[in-house]
């Protein structure tokens, strides 16, 4: 109710009224005042739907009505449409998403239950895998490309387009989305195909993903005038698999496995057949052996055992019953590096078997026996080599004893020029062949010579000879090696001068006309030399002529200085050397049956 006092009031018989302080005014029609003051605590059968402008208290709102600047507690649902909280937000309830949940990588993301239900509520027949993947970097060498725009796929897989009008994706590559609005676009894709700048992602109304990628999205949401970000990743998974995952070296990851993968540049392909199973994260290797006893490689990937990277460390391997190292189609190698040595021995036999073997040292190395013998054979067939670069060296307390069952025994058989010492030093007897021996034979290019400070005897026997096809120098006390002359030739008839020197003969000088032997070694030195000198009647010679002979002519001593000639001569000392054996030369020499005789003095 309205209080006015003291004012004046039109009645409608059009009279003037005072109004005082109890008086009760009703009006039935309309009331217009330019204003009404006062309490207004009377005035009732307001609507709400008149108030036009103003503004209402907030003590005079339901409280129903939420308040922006106070706490709010809502008893029923409700439908938001852009929902966004700008400081932390509570919920006591359930949290229902039918869509994706972003987490725009500000803070950590803190789970404080103790599982995450993944596939929740998958009540099918088909395993599912599941898991979750890190983004480790951006792959090396790519370059971060804008996407501008995104369509969804139906009819063909999703596409999103590239600023600028070119990628650097290929078909293959798994390439991450971000910054992308609305959100639910962000994630991992496989691009199917490349068109300029146009890339088309495996998906929806398009070719499905491997099944060795299923943490990727398969479609878009269509979104114009984007500045969202494309890049191709390293990317890391880990997963329990459904089946469809593929190991290395092939075969399907059986499901409930966990298993692991990781890959630079990652593609499709280079997801598939490279998964790795964990049984666990952290294992001993007795729990793994209790697990179950043996350890199957996979195809391509190698089980490695290596040293710390500072410090040292061991492995033993210790077993009390029958064992195996065995390699299957390659080399098996143990070795140490820089320093240390390999051992291996046996209470018992040890064995080493294969096509062949090597044992090498890059030092002093030894094989030894104790309180055995040593055999070094060959089987069936081949040939045992022992070879040195340096000199070899066999030595025993007893008989050293080299037989052949069957083929010949070769001593310095190759073609080296090194000599080859029999017997050189001690007091020994050297004994070759024996009275069953059915020949013994000496073969040199050069000269073969059988030296002793005693007799040497060659004997035929009664009915044999002593055949001597070339020179053959015998050497004794006061033998052969005398001192000849410089400027001596191979193959020059020598006579001893007064001073004991060997030098030059001719048949027409004074004190040169004898024949005391043949040179066989020259002597270019400057002065006297000791050199071999042929001397023994009978042997064969080679001789320098003044002419070529022919086989069969006598040889005699020229006027030629150390040459023979096959002309008789006709002045000086007639002086008959041999007789000439071949017409062929032999380094300019002749072979000549040496029988030196004085025949006359011309």
């Amino acid at each position: 109710m309205a209080t006015y006092t003291d004012k004046l009031v039109v009645l409608d018989s059009g009279q003037l009224k005072k109004i005082g302080a109890s008086d009760v005014v009703e009006i039935s029609g309309t009331l217009n005042a330019t204003t009404i003051t006062g309490g207004g605590a009377g005035i009732t059968s307001l609507s709400a739907s008149n108030i036009s402008s103003g503004t209402l208290d907030d003590g005079r709102l339901s409280s129903n009505v939420p308040l922006k600047n106070a706490a709010n507690s809502f008893s029923a649902a409700q439908t938001m449409t852009g929902l966004q909280v700008n400081g932390d937000a509570g919920i006591t309830g359930n949290l229902t998403v039918s869509g994706d949940i972003i987490s725009q990588g500000q803070v950590n993301v803190l789970i404080s239950d103790s599982f995450l239900d993944l596939a929740s509520g998958n009540i099918g027949t088909s395993a599912l895998a599941g898991g979750f993947t890190v983004n480790v970097k951006k792959a090396t060498g790519f370059t971060a490309e804008t996407v501008t725009d995104f369509v969804a796929g139906s009819g063909s897989g999703p596409t999103f387009t590239v600023s600028g009008g070119s990628t650097a994706l290929a078909a293959g590559d798994i390439v991450q989305i971000s910054g992308a609005s609305p959100a639910s676009n962000n994630g991992l894709y496989v691009v199917d195909s490349v068109a300029s700048g146009v890339v088309t992602i495996k998906g929806t109304g398009g070719a499905s993903p491997s099944a060795n990628v299923p943490f990727v999205q398969t479609q878009f949401a269509a979104a114009t005038s984007q500045s969202a970000t494309a890049v191709k990743v390293d990317l890391a998974a880990f997963a329990v698999s459904g089946g469809g995952l593929t190991k290395s070296g092939g075969g399907a990851i059986s499901a409930g496995v966990f298993c692991y993968n990781y890959q630079a540049g990652a593609t499709e392909s280079s997801f598939a057949s490279s998964w790795v199973e964990i049984s666990t994260v952290t294992q001993s290797l007795q729990a793994a052996y209790n697990g179950g006893a043996s350890i199957q490689l996979a195809n391509g990937s190698d089980l490695a055992i290596t040293a710390p990277g500072a410090g040292s460390a061991a492995v033993s391997i210790a077993t009390n019953k029958a064992s195996k190292f065995e390699v299957d189609g390659a080399g098996l190698t143990l070795s140490t590096i820089n320093s240390g040595a390999v051992a291996i021995s046996s209470a018992g036999a040890a064995t080493v078997d294969g096509t062949s073997f090597s044992i090498d040292g890059t030092s002093g190395s030894n094989v030894t026996v104790t309180g055995g013998n040593l055999t070094l054979s060959t089987a069936s067939s081949g040939d045992l080599l022992l070879s040195s670069v340096a000199a070899g060296d066999f030595q025993t307390a007893g008989n050293l004893t080299i037989d052949s069952s069957a083929g010949s025994i070769g001593i310095g058989t190759d073609s080296a020029t090194g000599a080859i010492n029999i017997g050189t030093a001690g007091a020994r007897t050297l004994s070759i062949g024996s009275g069953s021996a059915t020949s013994a034979s000496m073969t040199a290019s050069g000269d073969v010579s059988l030296v002793s400070s005693a007799n040497v005897v060659l004997n035929a026997g009664a009915s044999g000879k002593i055949d001597v096809q070339d020179k053959m120098i015998l050497s004794a006390a006061g033998g052969v090696d005398l001192s000849v002359a410089d400027g001596v030739a191979a193959g020059d008839i020598l006579y001893v001068n007064s001073s004991g020197v060997c030098d030059k003969a001719d048949n027409n000088g004074s004190g040169t006309l004898e024949v005391d032997g043949v040179a066989l070694e020259a002597n270019s030195s400057g002065s006297p030399a000791s050199k071999q000198v042929a001397s023994v009647f009978g042997t064969k010679v080679y001789l320098a002529f003044t002419s070529a002979p022919t086989a069969g002519d006598i040889a005699f001593l020229s006027a030629t200085p150390g040459q023979a000639t096959t002309t008789v001569p006709t002045a000086g000392r007639l002086f008959r050397i041999g007789k000439v054996l071949a017409g062929a030369a032999v380094g300019g020499l002749y072979p000549v049956l040496f029988k030196p005789q004085y025949i006359a003095d011309i």
